[in-house]
C-alpha cells in the first residue's frame, strides 16, 4: 500500500461542521447551558477506509478558578456516530493538529498537541485495531512546562 505520510489539515465543510458541533455536545460531561467556545475537526480514515473525523471541542469553564475547563476529543464515523471518546475534562487537552498515514497501512494517524495550563507536549495518536475505550493509543514526547 502507498504511504501518504504528508500531514493533512482537511476540515469538514460548514454544514458538516455544524452537525459535528451538535453530535460532540451530546453526552458531554458539561454544565447545563455550556456552549462550545472552540472546535477543531479534521477528516481522515482512522479505523477503516471511509471518511471519519477527529474532533476537539472546548466548552470553556464555568468559573474563573477552573484552570482545566470542559472539553472532549472524539472520533466520529462517516455517519457522525461516536467511535470513541479519546479524552474528556482531564488536565491535558488533546487537540488534533494534522493527520497522515505514517506507517503505510491505509489508515491515518493523528498528530496531536497535548496542552495543560502549565505547558504542553506533542504526540501521535493511532488506532490499535480494536474497539472500545482503549482502541487508540497516544505516544507523546517529553512535557515542556512547569
Amino acid at each position: 500500500m502507498r504511504s501518504e505520510c504528508t500531514a493533512r489539515h482537511r476540515s469538514p465543510d460548514t454544514r458538516t461542521l455544524e452537525r459535528i458541533r451538535k453530535v460532540v455536545s451530546l453526552g458531554a460531561r458539561i454544565p447545563a447551558g455550556q456552549q462550545i467556545k472552540e472546535i477543531l475537526a479534521l477528516e481522515g480514515r482512522f479505523t477503516r477506509p471511509a471518511r471519519q473525523y477527529v474532533v476537539y471541542a472546548n466548552f470553556g469553564t464555568d468559573s474563573d478558578t477552573d484552570s482545566i475547563g470542559y472539553w472532549r476529543t472524539v472520533l466520529l464515523d462517516a455517519d457522525l456516530s461516536v467511535i470513541v471518546v479519546v479524552g474528556e475534562n482531564e488536565y491535558s487537552h488533546i487537540k488534533p493538529r494534522s493527520v497522515g498515514d505514517i506507517d503505510g497501512d491505509g489508515l491515518d494517524e493523528v498528530w496531536i498537541g497535548i496542552y495543560g495550563y502549565e505547558g504542553q507536549h506533542a504526540g501521535l495518536m493511532y488506532w490499535r485495531g480494536e474497539a472500545g475505550g482503549h482502541s487508540f493509543r497516544i505516544i507523546a514526547n517529553a512535557y515542556n512546562g512547569a
